[in-house]
């Protein structure tokens, strides 16, 4: 398999696997031979801010303080904090930030109108489904009481049902 490689990193602030490592690694093996390895160029990265272990960088160490709301000298981070701070202060940002929001959240609202809406077309359905059970179950019952003689109760008795149930409602 000949894929691009590909490289999917997290940055937590908790050390999610508990081994105090700043970075844990991880390709797709065979779980049976963990020499054998998927070649998909997939290649999965979790950085912790809290990390203690391991070789990295002075600047990826930095960096991963600075995550965690530590303060750096480093020439990077400074140049990412002055940027952070640009953006933040930038009102064409922010406005096309929360323009952003606000067709997701109207798209999310939308979403979910329209899933309510679905399910009360579905209930309505089932209901008027339910009806013409219920209707051609009676139907079926006066039809039943009027070639046999038998009482409407009897009748309901031998298939199981009151008179206060209905076969929709009973099956339900």
């Amino acid at each position: 398999m000949h894929l691009k490689k590909s490289y999917i990193i997290f940055i937590c602030t908790e050390d999610v696997f508990g081994q105090k490592r700043y970075q844990y690694t991880f390709r797709n093996l065979c779980l049976e031979d963990k020499a054998l390895e998927l070649n998909d160029g997939a290649t999965k990265i979790f950085f912790n801010t809290k990390g203690k272990i391991g070789d990295i960088s002075p600047e990826v160490c930095a960096f991963l303080k600075y995550v965690d709301g530590q303060a750096s000298n480093d020439e990077f981070v400074k140049r990412l904090e002055n940027e952070v701070q640009r953006i933040k202060n930038d009102e064409d940002w922010r406005l096309d930030y929360m323009t952003l929001f606000d067709k997701i959240e109207e798209a999310r609202e939308e979403a979910l109108a329209k899933a309510e809406e679905k399910i009360k077309e579905v209930q309505k359905e089932a209901q008027k489904k339910i009806k013409e059970a219920d209707d051609k179950f009676t139907a079926l019952i006066k039809n039943l009481v009027k070639a046999t003689g038998f009482p409407e109760e009897k009748i309901r008795e031998m298939v199981n049902m009151t008179n206060s149930e209905s076969a929709p409602a009973a099956i339900l």
